[in-house]
């Protein structure tokens, strides 16, 4: 929080700090900056802080460092200081915060890497490979994780940790330490300057019946004390796991969390509340919550379309969002809503989306044959398809330029079926035809064993498929027995049909390519994105792509030129922001 209440998030699935603007009347806060991008550094970031002047600190996990941002910045802005290094100590921070004079508060701890818990203090205007002004240790055992952290205006130092409950450090003036706690579990804190604390919890009723509840202790309290105030009730609507607590200069307190769901919300309550007090502000953070989102493709104009099915509330099919939705966005278009698995855009914007019925034992069980339904630039709600015809198999999609439609066939099955992928053309009577496919032992989709990868069974996954400017084929292979635990993907040459030898493979050690990357993109400039989880979202540049082209009979591991943590979905909209 800000002095003019703007509200700071940390979002660590895609590596931004969103800023969210007071609306006037007291209405929803509207996102009026996102910083992220490679220029930031932000990765992974766990914490967000603010100092007395507006600087936006941020804590990178991911790199163990800490960004300082101008106020006001937005966007894929560098920081204006870095803190990192070996001299920072930083190892597995997990939280952090500021106090009144601009001191940076670090909870640090790694209990993985035997990392004893730290508070690590940086003075006002650290920068660089600095050590910590401060470092206090040994009030915890090694084993011990701390979670969150908070300072009072008196400078007492609140840490929230897995087994110890609420740890409470005084630092005198000459280095003495003086330490209590309040008994708890691991809870989200803050502190304001007259020493109130707030706990972000669970409270129960003779042990059931528990619901959220932010707990406020008087200044000062320690050990098994009763809170001076509880806020908890249905009207609160506190989400069911409450992940952070803040407090804005007027002392109004902030809650953010979710409740079983990928959208977190933020909820703003009067200074002073407690009871089943209800909130003066509730609004979602997140993204679109699209449950069973398969695939997804952009047209010409930015339009997102997400391919989703195998759902147990939401119906299925083909949702469109409008060019940069965020939030809790709501779909312009739903094209269908039969089962949908894969979706592709050719250069005319027409839509391709692989449809089907779910076998028996999926929701909307049932049973039938895969369809490709075509609809015309545009199309909206309620619109007809202008063409429709059976494909191969309920599967990933691809389309090309021209209109050609790549439907990848044996969809994760394992035993002795190989994977193929079926081509198909439309026919101009309101259908299509299976023109070709791309199948084979020489095609290496589940193997045979290439030089670069090593020796493979015959069998495996087609998880990805994409295009390139130059009309070359991407696929993500999947290979569950590979000798060495790696997919790879195969690139075939325009044009490719039947028992084809890829003109390149990317794969081996360096490339970090999982088994089975989820999605496959490239963008105007020849640049390939991989989303692979666990790694990331993995960047490999046009010249390491045409490096890997040019001196394929080598096989050469090739090491993606970037990698993004926390990402496994990808699609290239016209206006790309590098």
């Amino acid at each position: 929080m800000d002095s003019s209440g703007n509200v700071y998030t940390a979002n660590l699935g895609n590596d931004t700090i969103s800023v969210y603007a007071p609306a006037s009347g007291g209405g929803t806060p509207v996102r009026t900056a996102l910083i992220g991008g490679p220029a930031t550094g932000i990765r992974v970031p766990v914490s967000v802080a603010l100092d007395q002047t507006g600087n936006i600190y941020v804590l990178s996990r991911g790199t163990d460092s800490i960004q300082v941002f101008a106020p006001g910045s937005n966007g894929n802005v560098p920081p204006i200081a870095s803190i990192s290094g070996s001299k920072t100590l930083l190892t597995g921070p997990a939280a952090m915060t500021c106090d009144s004079s601009g001191d940076i508060y670090v909870a640090n701890s790694d209990p993985y890497t035997k990392v004893p818990p730290s508070v690590l203090v940086f003075s006002a205007g650290a920068n660089g490979n600095v050590a910590p002004s401060t470092r206090i240790t040994n009030f915890a055992p090694s084993y011990a994780s701390l979670f969150y952290i908070a300072v009072d205006g008196s400078g007492r130092i609140y840490l929230s940790t897995n087994s110890l409950g609420v740890l409470i450090l005084r630092v005198s003036a000459d280095g003495q330490i003086t330490q209590t706690s309040i008994s708890g579990p691991s809870s989200p804190l803050a502190a304001d300057a007259a020493g109130d604390l707030y706990v972000g919890t669970w409270v129960c009723v003779n042990g059931h019946d528990c619901a959220s509840a932010i707990l406020q202790f008087a200044p000062g309290s320690s050990g098994n004390v009763a809170p001076a105030a509880v806020l908890s009730g249905p009207n609160t609507e506190l989400p069911e796991s409450i992940t952070g607590i803040a407090l804005d200069p007027q002392g109004n307190p902030y809650a953010v969390g979710n409740s079983n769901s990928p959208i977190f919300n933020v909820l703003k309550f009067a200074a002073g509340s407690s009871g089943d007090a209800a909130p003066v502000l509730n609004f979602g953070t997140a993204v679109a919550n699209i449950e069973g989102a398969w695939n997804i493709a952009t047209d010409s104009s930015g339009n997102l379309y997400v391919a989703s099915s195998f759902l147990e509330s939401d119906p299925g099919g083909l949702r469109m969002y409008a060019p940069g939705s965020y939030g809790a966005a709501t779909p312009v278009a739903t094209l269908t809503t039969q089962d949908a698995i894969g979706v592709g855009i050719d250069g005319k914007d027409r839509v391709f989306v692989n449809t089907f019925v779910p076998p028996a034992g999926f929701p909307g069980s049932g049973g039938g044959p895969s369809t490709i339904l075509v609809y015309a630039k545009g199309s909206r709600t309620g619109a007809s398809p202008i063409a429709s015809f059976p494909s191969a198999d309920a599967s990933l999609t691809a389309v090309d330029a021209s209109g050609r439609v790549y439907v990848a066939s044996g969809y994760c099955r394992a035993g002795s079926f190989t994977p193929g992928i079926a081509i198909y053309e439309l026919n101009g009577r309101g259908g299509g035809t299976q023109i070709g496919n791309i199948s084979g032992p020489f095609t290496a989709l589940g193997g045979p064993a290439t030089p670069l990868l090593g020796p493979f069974v015959t069998h495996g996954c087609i998880t990805a498929m994409a295009f390139d400017q130059q009309g070359r084929l991407l696929v993500a292979n999947s290979l569950p027995d590979s000798t060495d635990g790696r997919g790879a993907i195969n690139v075939y040459a325009t044009g490719s049909t039947g028992d084809a030898t890829p003109v390149a493979v990317i794969g081996g050690p360096k490339a970090q390519m999982p088994l089975g990357a989820g999605s496959l993109a490239v963008d105007a400039s020849g640049n390939l994105f991989v989303g692979a989880s666990p790694a990331g979202l993995l960047e490999f540049n046009s010249a390491t792509l045409q490096a890997v082209l040019a001196h394929r009979a080598s096989g050469a591991s090739v090491a993606p030129s970037y990698v993004f943590p926390q990402v496994d979905a990808i699609a290239i909209s016209p206006t790309v922001l590098r």
